[in-house]
């Protein structure tokens, strides 16, 4: 309503906010929303980058989101918490170098050892089990089962 008592036309407050020099906000662009299967290969992908370059702790949701361009929920969304990501992302490196060994091919510890993914791995899992995870969680598939360990022995 005006001072008059009478009821403004439509748009006639914007009229008067735009008279006073206020303008209206841009409607803001929403970011077209990624598929699940599309996230999850960029946040793994990303914060395996950023893992190889930063300490664990230093990679943080917020730096996964700018790293991916992806809102910071995603993680959440997607692993539950960023502790389930790091968890994941043990699977992924133990799966990367199974992958590039012969099934048929004794275990090589000097050459595992040399591989960069192996030891970012190792810092996870240390990690991880710093910060209350339960060990046999990241055994469950390691590059060596139980049963191979003790035989290496």
């Amino acid at each position: 309503m005006n001072p008059s008592g009478a009821k403004d036309a439509p748009g006639a407050a914007a009229t008067q906010r735009r008279k006073q020099g206020v303008t209206e906000a841009a409607p803001v662009a929403r970011r077209p929303r990624v598929p699940r299967a599309a996230a999850e290969r960029l946040i793994e992908a990303e914060t395996l980058k950023l893992l190889a370059k930063h300490p664990v702790d230093e990679v943080t949701n917020d730096v996964i989101a700018a790293a991916t361009g992806l809102n910071h929920s995603y993680v959440s969304r997607y692993y539950g918490n960023r502790t389930n990501l790091l968890i994941r992302l043990t699977d992924v490196l133990a799966d990367e170098i199974k992958a590039g060994v012969p099934e048929d091919a004794p275990v090589n510890l000097t050459m595992l050892i040399a591989d960069p993914r192996f030891r970012l791995r190792n810092q996870l899992v240390l990690h991880l089990v710093a910060r209350g995870v339960p060990a046999q969680r990241l055994y469950e598939r390691g590059l060596l089962s139980r049963s191979e360990e003790h035989t290496s022995e």
